[in-house]
């Protein structure tokens, strides 16, 4: 009963904050930002994963999760009410620092949680359960963004959000309190190793490349639907659509992962990410955008589960909290960077220039992937 609250919980926070996001990218664009500028608000958004993801997982081995949980939902409320309150580019600004603490302590909090209740049988199949709820989040946020902009403008549209924001905070006041430890039953589900092995470093740089092209591609995708022509709401089904065929995937995950080694899954998840990309320019229409999302929704469902399954089994039970969270870190760093880097090479490449190069950069992920797949995992002793 506890899994399946967290699994709500996680699903309600998560589409508010998806929404949020792309309410405040496209609000951007209203406002007239421009690629670099909005690169620069997708960063801001990320930047207290980057500077505080170890913190929060730290916490996570040591307090209460509702506690922690609705201090950051407090944080996201509050950033929504500022942006609705006083539209324009500083408040988006702030809305994103404070979104982005919202989203930090919430994604490593709950995935703590979930990794410590589960047993070593059971490890697998909760973090696909977690992937899928992420999955439904992900199509159910950009939609209503993008229905509320449409039919009660920009500002109004954030109005929308704040009910959502309240549900969630009445729902961790009413909740019981939640045991976060690792349960006795768990203990085997996170095996020896330790926070300096090699092969989890090697995992986090893998996990940190692969988050890169998941924020890329929503990142994209409203410059390219704008430039063509597309509406909010259209670009949010586009952006929704990538969720789909990942809420899929992430159902047969448990399946595939019984067959086939991790390292082999995420270059496979890599190699589809990178055909997504460089077809993107060729999604004349709101039919073949969508076709594209639902490829690289099958690459973005696929990385994230294992690598954290990777993690939870190769570091010490009571140091999961900290490890997750330095993963978190490790996707935040390309978070950060990614997003204006690449906005502003759009400027001497050209927006259909920069997509190719991106899908390049996540073809030799894939490659990368595959030349290390013979290395040791986290947690593995050698001989």
């Amino acid at each position: 009963m506890q899994i399946r609250f967290l699994f709500a919980l996680q699903y309600l926070s998560f589409s508010t904050m998806m929404a949020a996001r792309i309410a405040y990218s496209l609000m951007a664009l209203h406002l007239g930002a421009n690629a670099f500028e909005l690169g620069v608000l997708a960063a801001v958004f990320q930047m207290p994963s980057l500077l505080f993801s170890y913190t929060a997982g730290v916490l996570a081995d040591r307090l209460r999760t509702r506690a922690i949980l609705a201090a950051s939902t407090a944080c996201g409320g509050l950033g929504i009410a500022l942006a609705w309150a006083w539209p324009g580019m500083p408040a988006l600004y702030v809305a994103s620092v404070l979104g982005g603490l919202w989203s930090t302590f919430s994604v490593v909090v709950i995935q703590k949680a979930i990794g410590g209740m589960s047993t070593p049988d059971t490890l697998t199949r909760n973090y696909s359960n977690q992937g899928m709820f992420a999955s439904l989040a992900g199509m159910t946020g950009p939609l209503l963004a993008g229905y509320a902009i449409e039919h009660v403008g920009y500002v109004n549209g954030l109005l929308v959000l704040l009910p959502l924001v309240l549900l969630v905070a009445i729902m961790l006041v009413a909740a019981r309190r939640t045991q976060t430890g690792t349960s006795q039953k768990a203990k085997d589900a996170s095996q020896g190793g330790s926070l300096n092995d090699p092969a989890l470093r090697n995992i986090l740089v893998i996990s940190g490349m692969m988050q890169l092209a998941a924020e890329l591609y929503p990142f994209y995708l409203p410059l390219y639907g704008h430039s063509i022509g597309l509406s909010a709401s259209t670009i949010g089904i586009a952006i929704s659509s990538a969720y789909v065929t990942a809420f899929a995937a992430r159902a047969l995950l448990p399946r595939l992962a019984g067959r086939f080694r991790e390292e082999r899954l995420l270059a496979g998840a890599a190699g589809l990410s990178m055909v997504a990309f460089a077809l993107l320019p060729f999604a004349a229409n709101a039919g073949a955008l969508v076709a594209v999302s639902l490829l690289q929704g099958i690459g973005q469902a696929i990385a994230a589960p294992l690598v954290l399954i990777l993690i939870y089994r190769g570091v010490p039970k009571e140091r999961a909290g900290a490890a997750i969270g330095m993963r978190l870190a490790a996707n935040s760093a390309m978070r950060v960077a990614g997003p204006p880097a690449f906005g502003a090479l759009a400027g001497p490449l050209g927006l259909i220039g920069t997509i190719f190069l991106t899908s390049a950069v996540v073809g030799l992920t894939g490659l990368g992937i595959l030349r290390a797949s013979g290395a040791r995992r986290p947690g593995q002793t050698s001989g």
